[in-house]
């Protein structure tokens, strides 16, 4: 969704994720360094220095941060089907040993 952020007269439209499924693997990253700090979180989004946003005006800040809150709850794992075209089995655990050791010898030989 997008937010207007104003600084002395220079207004910017940021796009904010809603849900996890908007974030990007470098958002989640900055996401874990940023702790409780609103300013910090909503940089992240937005790529704006957290010192200027808090002395921004953030229209609707009241909705954004309501927005924000998925943050707050685990992002769910997603297992793709496939990976380059090779199917993904259901059942991600191991069957027998032979191929605990076929692992293995594929990861010596890298």
């Amino acid at each position: 969704m997008k937010y207007e952020i104003s600084l002395k007269n220079v207004k910017v439209s940021k796009d904010i994720p809603m849900r996890w499924e908007e974030v990007s693997f470098r958002q989640f990253l900055e996401l874990s360094k940023a702790g409780n700090d609103f300013a910090k979180i909503i940089s992240v989004f937005t790529d704006i220095e957290p010192e200027t946003l808090r002395k921004a005006e953030i229209k609707n800040l009241d909705q954004l941060l309501t927005a924000i809150t998925f943050i707050n709850t685990k992002p769910e794992p997603v297992i793709p089907k496939e990976i380059m075209g090779y199917p993904v089995p259901k059942d991600l655990g191991f069957e027998s040993i032979g191929q605990i050791e076929d692992i293995k010898d594929e990861l010596k030989k890298i």
